[in-house]
């Protein structure tokens, strides 16, 4: 039942076995006017990319063969006949740019109260598509102080990891908002959390900017790599330095 949707039937033969991928261009399929298609791939409606992946996910991991069933798998090089389903990629990327609703999960738990009594995990747990399928740990940077003041205290940012844990991790950080890595007095470019442990915490100390900037709104976010998933940002909020009275008289 997780793999099931409602669908035109019309629309559904005109899929076919066509996998299911990001499609630039292509063209709109007769009876499903907001999704593409080209000769080999279907791309689908925005709002059901996601939905779509997390099943895909949840058959892989379920059909594994045995029982008289397939072995079904994700990859970047689909063959239907071959049982292998995809593009596995944008799959990962559909999932991430479509997150779980509070629908999904309704029917999720719906499923497994009333029906099948078993669960989609994706669902449940959307960090365990980049474990499963890329086999890399989950990144993950939140904000433990969000807010600080030009030349004041810092903010502290904790950089985490889930998933497999061998060896230490280099993890590339990126700067962002109104002011970037220039916000602060030092701005690492990556850090190290160590072989063993899940996460590290980071201290930045804003700079001094005399002025009248008002609040911004800083970003720090690990950068893309392959060796992990990132999945969120740490959003600060950087206020001015209040005005001392000397400077408020000559002012």
């Amino acid at each position: 039942v997780h793999h099931l949707r409602p669908c035109d039937v019309q629309a559904n033969g005109e899929r076919g076995s066509l996998y299911f991928a990001e499609i630039a261009s292509g063209s709109a399929p007769l009876r499903a006017p907001l999704c593409r298609i080209t000769a080999v791939a279907w791309m689908p409606r925005p709002e059901e990319k996601g939905d779509l992946a997390r099943a895909m996910f949840y058959m892989a991991v379920r059909y594994e063969g045995g029982e008289a069933t397939p072995d079904l798998e994700l990859s970047e090089t689909p063959n239907a006949g071959a049982d292998r389903f995809g593009r596995l990629s944008d799959l990962l990327r559909w999932h991430r740019e479509d997150p779980v609703n509070d629908e999904e999960r309704w029917r999720n738990h719906k499923i497994y109260t009333d029906y099948q009594f078993n669960r989609n995990p994706f669902i449940d747990d959307p960090d365990y598509a980049e474990m499963v399928f890329r086999g890399v740990p989950v990144v993950r940077v939140t904000a433990l102080q969000p807010e600080t003041t030009e030349g004041g205290g810092p903010a502290v940012v904790r950089i985490s990891r889930r998933g497999p844990v061998q060896g230490a991790l280099t993890i590339g950080l990126s700067y962002g908002g109104n002011v970037g890595a220039e916000a602060w007095q030092v701005a690492p470019a990556a850090v190290v959390i160590p072989g063993g442990m899940a996460e590290i915490d980071l201290t930045l100390i804003p700079r001094s900017q005399p002025g009248e900037q008002g609040a911004r709104t800083l970003q720090v976010a690990a950068a893309a790599n392959p060796a992990y998933a990132p999945v969120s940002a740490a959003e600060i909020t950087l206020l001015d330095a209040p005005v001392r009275g000397y400077e408020l008289w000559s002012g």
